[in-house]
């Protein structure tokens, strides 16, 4: 920048060009960042001026991103506030400076707000699970026959190659932003404050654990109303919340799972045999999915000749080399236990959860539970901790909840405060469930057909959205 300011003052001394704003006078700060966030006049493409040293200087951004000299700068905005940030602490300086979205095609209307409708905020093109909760109440909400626009953001450095068409209107008196409480206030300064002026302001929010952390407290004053898609996850932020911010539970919709059926076992390089199989990302917190308790339990029931298989699949195992490390050493002499470190397309995921024969979750607790619903959906059947958000749609006619005791967080628990409570499954019994799941075929099989029409029948896009819309009405009606 220092560089850039040298060099533009020196044109404007020879009569070339406009003199750059100086920071250091009365107001000088602003005009100051809106020049740094504005083209050149001389740039190649609309790269900002702030950015053009790093462009000039990183041969693999420009051979990643070229559509960003043609103006199109969503991946490069996603980049700079994400990873990019994260390797170069001089890009995490400036962040994204929103004083240019304009220039840079990144809508940003200011809001009329007598129209009802909702405009739906988050990581909609993001690959992980907020992303995903975003997506599905995007559809409720339009199955409802609710006016929807949307609006990406890329904080995040999860990979956003999830296909999803963005409509930026941005005209409605609603914003629904499906972030999590503590990226509220990145998310009100990337959009600015007066996209979110004269509007209500309802917080789509997810939490693992029964305690709400009080350090979340600042983003109640962000919102006010909270979505919670799960019971669990609403009588944790209730016991928190102010009085004057409601927090509602309002389910999810589960789509069935698009699958590929050209992909059978052999594409994934995969044996015969009864296949358990558990997603996760490894940028989750390990220790609450509990994919080493799932180990131990798999190896109790089943010895290396019995037959049967056990997939993990994980995501971003490079972002957690020693959580992967460790779970290969805990599978090591094990050839029916197999680690799939890759991240998958929506179609080929579902694709290897259908060539599964059943699903098992040991986690100490859930927001939500996600996949489960999903191999619900493709008619396996589960085998879960009967603890946590997932016991909204799970119930023991559905599928096989393993017992539990109380448990409290360690210092291994990553994010979550050490002493605060989750589950313990009964590893004992998640590996004679797992058994029955393999000897008593016929009953899982009924079981695991009555958990599909359990979901099919009470989490569609009409009846969530359905709900969704009665709530939106009647905080229409009380604006009135």
């Amino acid at each position: 920048i220092r560089r850039l300011f040298h060099s533009d003052l020196m044109l404007a001394d020879k009569g070339l060009g406009e003199m750059p704003p100086s920071p250091f006078v009365a107001g000088g700060a602003t005009t100051f960042l809106t020049w740094v966030s504005s083209v050149a006049p001389d740039a190649v493409g609309a790269i900002p001026r702030y950015l053009t040293g790093v462009w000039s200087t990183r041969p693999d951004v420009r051979i990643k991103m070229p559509e960003a000299v043609d103006g199109d700068l969503r991946r490069l905005r996603s980049w700079s506030t994400g990873p990019g940030g994260a390797e170069d602490p001089n890009i995490a300086l400036l962040g994204w400076r929103t004083e240019g979205d304009g220039r840079f095609g990144l809508v940003r209307t200011i809001a009329d707000t007598s129209q009802h409708g909702v405009n739906v905020v988050g990581y909609l093109s993001a690959e992980l699970g907020v992303g995903e909760a975003a997506r599905l109440a995007t559809s409720a909400l339009r199955t409802a026959g609710v006016d929807v626009a949307t609006v990406a953001l890329g904080r995040t450095i999860s990979r956003q190659s999830h296909q999803f068409q963005v409509d930026a209107r941005q005209e409605f008196d609603t914003v629904l932003v499906g972030v999590n409480a503590d990226q509220m206030r990145n998310t009100v300064e990337d959009l600015g404050s007066s996209f979110f002026a004269g509007r209500y302001r309802i917080g789509q929010w997810f939490w693992e654990l029964e305690q709400f952390p009080r350090a979340f407290a600042p983003a109640f004053a962000l919102v006010d109303e909270v979505w919670a898609a799960s019971t669990f996850v609403r009588d944790a932020i209730a016991a928190q919340a102010p009085e004057r911010v409601a927090v509602v539970h309002q389910p999810l919709p589960f789509n069935v799972p698009i699958v590929d059926a050209k992909l059978t076992r052999s594409a994934f390089g995969l044996p015969d045999g009864f296949m358990f199989l558990f997603c996760f990302d490894m940028m989750s917190e390990i220790e609450r999915k509990n994919p080493a308790g799932l180990l131990q339990a798999y190896r109790e029931a089943f010895s290396p000749t019995d037959g049967s298989i056990l997939v993990l699949k994980t995501m971003n195992g490079r972002r957690n080399d020693e959580g992967l490390e460790r779970l290969k050493w805990l599978s090591s002499g094990r050839a029916d236990i197999v680690i799939i470190d890759d991240t998958y397309d929506p179609v080929r995921a579902a694709s290897l959860m259908n060539v599964a024969d059943s699903y098992v979750s040991l986690h100490r607790s859930e927001g939500l539970g996600l996949t489960m619903a999903e191999a619900m959906l493709l008619g396996k059947p589960v085998i879960a901790t009967g603890y946590s958000g997932n016991t909204d749609f799970m119930t023991t006619e559905t599928s096989h909840l393993v017992r539990y005791e109380r448990g409290v967080v360690t210092r291994s628990g990553g994010p979550y405060a050490q002493g605060s409570l989750w589950a313990e499954p009964d590893l004992g019994h998640a590996a004679s469930l797992m058994q029955c799941a393999v000897n008593d075929p016929a009953t899982t099989r009924r079981m695991a057909e009555r958990g599909r029409n359990h979901l099919l029948n009470h989490f569609t896009p009409e009846r969530c959205g359905r709900l969704m819309r009665e709530r939106l009405e009647q905080h229409w009606s009380d604006r009135r």
